[in-house]
């Protein structure tokens, strides 16, 4: 097998900018990503340098080798795009993966010519490819969704080698809706359930949170799955995406005693729905309506725009979601203002034109 080092990544890089003179690549830090994300108007959250290490340290407690690979490219010199990147390595097998999801398309700055996105696009697709040669990778996947991280270009350059369209659905909250419009396109059940949930338990707001918080998720985490699912360092990790100003958590208290906890990403006008966890025995009980109401009513007050709740999952979709994904998409399809189109493209390497 290929041995996966940052040397060997980089030449399989630079190899792939040789047909494109004004580019090259290199490994961001922390700061210069930082830098460039900052320039960025509109930022989808799994761009944030922290979600990579997030990845990190997950996919290390999951007994998977894990090569980090934060891409910046730059045009006649000028930093143009940042590309997150992962090689994962499970039993033998290579995956090629940005933060342990599809393949993410490139995030450019935000005044670039697109005949400039159009070479950097054809430049990643051709470092992809060599990448995946050298690991016996077959298959590669990315993701867009409609007005969250959809880039035309960058699907059409998939299509046009071949690629296999899936669709399926994402749930979104225009927050530009006053509380009141938006209430008022909720459902009559909805509306009752989450005003039940309301009155039935005590809810905080954590926008810092503390180590003893950390170690309550945490736990309750553990005690709703049945395993530890998580180390000690992903938690961490969690716990200092508030302290940066990029996630807050609701937690649910029944007479003191932690019966809930959710925690949401942020990034300047975007927000999504990241990590919860609920007591099994109080199911029967509304407690996430009352985290979603709150969790909205939050984002709008910091101005986000736009809030990612997740999947839909319809019966028949193409990926076969589970009788619990589909409870758990129409949980989430009653508090969307608006259902947006995920675009999944399949692309088989030895098939490519």
């Amino acid at each position: 097998m290929q041995q996966i080092t940052i040397s060997w990544a980089l030449a399989k890089l630079e190899q792939a900018c040789r047909d494109y003179p004004a580019l090259t690549i290199s490994l961001a830090n922390n700061e210069s990503w930082q830098h460039f994300c900052h320039e960025i108007k509109v930022l989808a959250p799994e761009y944030q340098w922290q979600l990579g290490d997030y990845a990190q340290s997950y996919n290390s407690f999951s007994s998977c080798e894990t090569l980090r690979l934060p891409i910046m490219v730059f045009q006649d010199g000028k930093p143009a795009a940042i590309w997150p990147l992962n090689i994962h390595s499970v039993v033998d097998e290579y995956h090629i993966l940005s933060n342990s999801s599809p393949v993410l398309p490139p995030m450019f700055k935000s005044v670039l010519a697109e005949k400039s996105q159009k070479s950097i696009i054809q430049c990643c697709l051709k470092s992809l490819y060599l990448l995946a040669d050298d690991l016996s990778v077959k298959k590669l996947t990315t993701c867009t969704i409609e007005g969250w991280n959809h880039h035309e270009l960058w699907t059409k350059a998939w299509m046009m080698q071949g690629a296999q369209l899936q669709a399926s659905h994402e749930c979104f909250v225009d927050l530009t809706l006053s509380t009141s419009l938006y209430r008022k396109q909720l459902s009559k059940g909805c509306k009752s359930t989450i005003k039940q949930a309301l009155s039935l338990w005590d809810f905080e707001l954590i926008t810092y949170m503390s180590t003893a918080q950390r170690d309550a998720f945490s736990y309750l985490h553990q005690q709703v799955a049945g395993r530890i699912t998580r180390s000690s360092v992903n938690w961490e990790t969690q716990r200092r995406l508030t302290e940066q100003g990029l996630s807050f958590a609701i937690f649910v208290y029944d007479k003191g005693k932690l019966i809930g906890a959710a925690q949401f990403l942020t990034s300047t006008e975007l927000s999504a729905y990241a990590i919860a966890a609920y007591d099994r025995s109080l199911f029967q009980f509304p407690i996430a309506h009352g985290v979603q109401w709150l969790a909205i009513e939050h984002m709008r007050s910091c101005a986000i725009k736009t809030y990612h709740i997740g999947a839909r999952c319809y019966q028949g979709e193409w990926f076969q979601p589970s009788e619990k994904e589909q409870d758990i998409g129409q949980f989430k399809a009653s508090f969307a203002s608006e259902m947006r189109l995920k675009q999944t493209l399949i692309l088989d390497i030895q098939k490519v034109t």
